[in-house]
């Protein structure tokens, strides 16, 4: 089972011919709240192990007017996994992928032992241990 955690998510719309841009932006906020996790499992490729993190995703929405309201969440969810998907299988200098998150664990408790840089963007979900000195850091993490 894929765990998958968005620490930002944004929306920028543009929306021409729209007279209400900021209520199409709300309708797909809310549409995004509701349904994008029901999206993401509609996208076969995200069941791997693999931690990965992405610097920055950006999707094209440019077809959603055609898409009914109670459907574009799920189309929102099914777009970015599809995104996803395809970073992890031909990453770029966007994309970090480790084989589990174990691996990247070890990546980690690597880099701090061999005094390499640790605050590198794909290592913070271990921000917190930046407060510790070096040999407490790598005591914690074993």
């Amino acid at each position: 089972m894929t765990r998958l955690a968005i620490s930002r998510l944004s929306l920028e719309i543009a929306a021409a011919g729209t007279r209400d841009p900021a209520a199409l932006r709300d309708r797909i906020a809310d549409a995004a709240r509701r349904d994008l996790k029901r999206g993401l499992a509609l996208v076969p490729g995200l069941d791997g192990g693999e931690a990965v993190h992405i610097r920055r995703l950006e999707i094209d929405l440019t077809t959603i007017g055609d898409i009914p309201p109670e459907r574009i969440g799920v189309e929102l969810g099914r777009r970015i996994g599809g995104a996803i998907d395809g970073l992890v299988r031909t990453p770029d200098e966007r994309t970090v992928v480790f084989e589990s998150p174990a691996a990247r664990l070890a990546a980690y408790l690597a880099a701090l032992i061999q005094g390499d840089p640790v605050d590198r963007w794909w290592f913070s979900p271990f921000e917190s241990l930046s407060v510790l000195a070096r040999p407490r850091a790598i005591v914690t993490v074993l």
